[in-house]
C-alpha cells in the first residue's frame, strides 16, 4: 500500500505537520502530490510559514478558503505597497512625541507643557485590520494611565500585552561624560508594563538597570527590539544591549565607537540577532549568536558577516532594519484584553 493510495483527509494531516520547505520539495515528487500540495489546506500552511505569520485561535471560525484570500491580499499590499485602507492618527502639539507601531498597535506619548522630550502618559490605538475577525477589522483606542515617573522614548508588543518605556536624561543631544565627572550618564532605566492597563507586566521581574556607557560620549536616543522574552537596546548607536524582561538577566553587551557605530539592530530568533554597521565600506551585516541559559553577557559570538551590495556612485548616510511580529490575533492570550476594550468602546 503506498503513501498516495491514502485518503486525501490523510494526508493533507500529515503534510500539515512539515515545514513549508518539505511541503515544496514534495510538490515536484508527482501530479498527484503536487495536486494535493496545491489544495487550498496547504498552500494556506505553506504561505502562511513563508510569510511569518501564526494561524488565528482555534475558535475561529472562519473558513480556510477565507483565509487564504486574506493572506494573499495581505501579501500582495506589503510587496506592492498597495493599501486599500489609510488611518490618520494626529500628533498633537508642535513636537513629535515618542511613537512606535507593532503588531498593528499604534502607541503614541503624551508630553507636558514645557517638556517636549518626556513622555507622562500614553495613547494607543489597534488599527483596523481584516485579520481581527473577533473585532469585525475595526479599530480600537483607548489611553493608559499618567505614568509615575516620565519616559524618554518607547516600545511594544502588541503579542504580549507588553509596553516598554525607558527612563533617560530626556536629552536628545550629544553630551560628554568622561571629561566631566559631573556630567556622567544619567541611569537609564527600563520598565516592562501592561500594554492593556499600563501597569507592571505581571510576567515581568521588575524595572531593568542599563549598563552604563564606557565611551567618551553617549547619547540619549534609543532603538528597541522585542522577541519574546528578549529586549534588545541599542543605546545612541554605540552600545547594544540584550535582556531577559521576565527574569532581568543581562545576556549581551557590545560597545563600539563613534568611527564604527551601529546603526540598526533586529532580532532574526531568540538566540540570534544582527547589527548593521553603515560607516563600513562595504556595509556590513554582522550576525551574532548568544546563549540564553548563562547569565554572563560574554557568550556572544560573532557567527556570520554579510556585505550589503550598495552603489557605489553614492554615499551611506544610515541603514535602518526592522523585523516586525505578524498582527495580534489570539496570541499569548492577550486578545481577550482587547475584546474587553472593545466591548467598553461599544
Amino acid at each position: 500500500m503506498g503513501l498516495i493510495s491514502l485518503p486525501t483527509e490523510i494526508l493533507t494531516q500529515i503534510f500539515s505537520n512539515l515545514t513549508w520547505k518539505d511541503i515544496l520539495r514534495l510538490n515536484s515528487t508527482c501530479k498527484t502530490i503536487h495536486d494535493l500540495c496545491s489544495s487550498t489546506p496547504l498552500q494556506y500552511h505553506t504561505l502562511l510559514a513563508i510569510a511569518g505569520y501564526d494561524n488565528g485561535p482555534s475558535n475561529n471560525l472562519m473558513p480556510v478558503s477565507q483565509r487564504l484570500d486574506l493572506l494573499k491580499k495581505l501579501e500582495y499590499s506589503f510587496n506592492y505597497a498597495s493599501f486599500s485602507h489609510k488611518e490618520r492618527i494626529e500628533f498633537p502639539g508642535r513636537f513629535i512625541p515618542s511613537y512606535d507601531l507593532q503588531g498593528g498597535v499604534f502607541v503614541q506619548g503624551r508630553h507636558g507643557t514645557g517638556t517636549p522630550y518626556k513622555t507622562f502618559g500614553v495613547n494607543a490605538y489597534k488599527l483596523p485590520s481584516p485579520l481581527d475577525i473577533q473585532n469585525s477589522g475595526n479599530s480600537i483606542s483607548w489611553k493608559l494611565p499618567d505614568l509615575e515617573r516620565p519616559s524618554q522614548d518607547l516600545s511594544l508588543d502588541a503579542s504580549q500585552d507588553l509596553l516598554v518605556l525607558v527612563e533617560g536624561d530626556g536629552q536628545m543631544q550629544w553630551c560628554r561624560v568622561v571629561d566631566d565627572p559631573t556630567n556622567r550618564d544619567a541611569p537609564v532605566m527600563l520598565h516592562f508594563m501592561s500594554l492593556t492597563t499600563g501597569k507592571g507586566h505581571p510576567f515581568s521581574a521588575g524595572s531593568y538597570l542599563v549598563p552604563s556607557q564606557n565611551t567618551t560620549r553617549a547619547a540619549s536616543s534609543f532603538v528597541f527590539n522585542i522577541m519574546g522574552p528578549f529586549v534588545g537596546l541599542l543605546w545612541g548607536h554605540l552600545k547594544y544591549i540584550v535582556c531577559n524582561w521576565k527574569t532581568g538577566k543581562t545576556h549581551v553587551e557590545i560597545s563600539t565607537s563613534f568611527r564604527d557605530p551601529i546603526d540598526s539592530s533586529f532580532f532574526l530568533d531568540q538566540e540570534r540577532f544582527a547589527l548593521i554597521r553603515g560607516r563600513r565600506n562595504p556595509v556590513e551585516i554582522e550576525i551574532y549568536k548568544f546563549i540564553t541559559h548563562e547569565d554572563s553577557p560574554q557568550n556572544t559570538a560573532c557567527t556570520a558577516i554579510y556585505h550589503l551590495p550598495i552603489n557605489g556612485l553614492y554615499r551611506m548616510r544610515g541603514v535602518y532594519c526592522r523585523s516586525d511580529p505578524s498582527p495580534m490575533i489570539g496570541t499569548m492570550g492577550s486578545n481577550a484584553a482587547y475584546s474587553s476594550l472593545f466591548e467598553e468602546k461599544r
